[in-house]
């Protein structure tokens, strides 16, 4: 039985085998195909970013209420 490891290279290395099989295959030209894979890959990297900052802003918030937290229970505790 193979493990997860196994599970996730093969289903990587398929997908990447699935990727340029599709590109040497595609209807269109080099440059168009580039072109929007370049479109694509700048829209991911944009969505990603958002995503981060997003997280980022949650996380602030939440260690701003902690740190609000122990020093009420620090005030209290004097």
């Amino acid at each position: 039985m193979k493990n997860k490891k196994d599970k996730k290279f093969e289903l990587i290395i398929s997908f990447a085998v699935g990727i340029c099989v599709g590109v040497l295959i595609a209807p269109r030209t080099g440059d168009r195909t580039r072109k929007i894979l370049s479109e694509m890959g700048k829209q991911y990297i944009q969505k990603s970013s958002d995503w981060l900052n997003e997280k980022m802003t949650q996380i602030s918030e939440i260690a701003d209420q902690y740190a609000e937290d122990i020093k009420e229970y620090l005030e209290e505790k004097e």
